[in-house]
């Protein structure tokens, strides 16, 4: 019998609807008893991403599961923030109001981070929370990679008395993360670049098993979704928003991630071991060595052609109970 994966996913939920068709095939997993989705953290400077996250949770009959956020306020950030999110703020800002679809679900169903509603839980401080009470997990990062840099600083406190890369040692199995391009050299197209020092420090320093993706981009989804979902569904809404006609699908970088995260190889990637990854922060270039790393570093690749896996990624997406 097959343990369920406990999955954190730390998502940008802001600049593209794959993030919110990631939820959706993790909720299919978590119906197929193939995961649990212990919490979904919103690592993007937004304060929309709680409130769609947990609207989104609620809609698939799973309000409890926890959601945290980066504090970071959108438009007068504090501790010198503005400055380090401005290319992020920047390309977020040339997406128009109607695209941004995170805003539009957390204002029209309902969730727990509304007006008058409770406050969202500080990332980190929930990372550490989770990680204090579960072992084996699998953290999903499909977005900046600020926040799991911030828990990689943090300190011991009132939560637990291990530090933030004790906890990690202790309890994350392995860390999935989408980013970079070509192998086994390259720039970051996005997730990297947005917070670079934060990625040098994650992809460089983690003291865990890492592995990254970076395929999804001609692996198209959505289309079949938004033909066969009910008109009230949220992601069906996330990619109606985000998608402009006479555009019907959208790349799936991050539903590969996550397909990874929890079923693994399984016939479905190939796995490229024995290298180490190094990046760069001033230039946003990185490098894979051969070396035979500890810990653990590998670059995965989908086994199947792009409609075959695609049309697997959607049917999660859709609440398929494929196997």
């Amino acid at each position: 019998m097959n343990v369920r994966v406990n999955v954190i996913l730390d998502t940008d939920i802001d600049t593209d609807c794959d993030d919110a068709g990631t939820l959706a095939l993790l909720h299919t997993l978590c119906g197929t008893e193939e995961a649990k989705l212990l919490a979904v953290v919103c690592d993007a400077p937004t304060r929309w991403g709680a409130p769609c996250i947990d609207a989104i949770n609620r809609y698939y009959g799973r309000g409890d599961i926890p959601v945290g956020a980066l504090i970071c306020d959108e438009d007068d950030s504090r501790n010198g923030e503005a400055s380090r999110f401005g290319p992020y703020r920047q390309l977020a800002g040339q997406i128009p109001p109607a695209r941004r679809y995170n805003k539009r679900i957390a204002e029209n169903y309902p969730n727990r981070f509304g007006e008058n509603g409770e406050a969202v839980p500080e990332a980190v401080a929930l990372y550490r929370q989770l990680l204090a009470e579960h072992t084996e997990v699998v953290i999903c990062a499909v977005g900046l990679l600020t926040v799991l840099s911030a828990l990689m600083k943090s300190g011991p406190d009132a939560i637990s008395g291990m530090s933030g890369m004790e906890l990690i040692r202790r309890s994350v199995k392995r860390l999935v993360v989408m980013g970079g391009g070509t192998f086994p050299e390259g720039e970051d197209a996005f997730n990297w670049k947005m917070d670079p020092e934060a990625a040098e420090n994650v992809l460089n320093r983690w003291p865990g098993p890492l592995s990254v993706s970076s395929a999804g981009e001609t692996i198209l989804t959505g289309a079949r979704l938004m033909e066969r979902m009910p008109p009230d569904h949220p992601i069906k809404f996330a990619y109606e928003a985000y998608l402009e006609a006479p555009a019907r699908n959208r790349s799936s970088w991050d539903q590969v991630t996550a397909l990874y995260a929890v079923r693994g190889g399984a016939n479905l990637f190939e796995v490229t071991e024995g290298y180490s990854i190094y990046y760069d922060a001033a230039t946003n270039r990185y490098t894979w060595s051969v070396k035979a790393s500890a810990p653990e570093r590998e670059w995965i690749w989908p086994a199947l052609p792009d409609e075959e896996i695609g049309g697997l990624i959607e049917e999660l997406m859709m609440g398929s109970r494929l196997t």
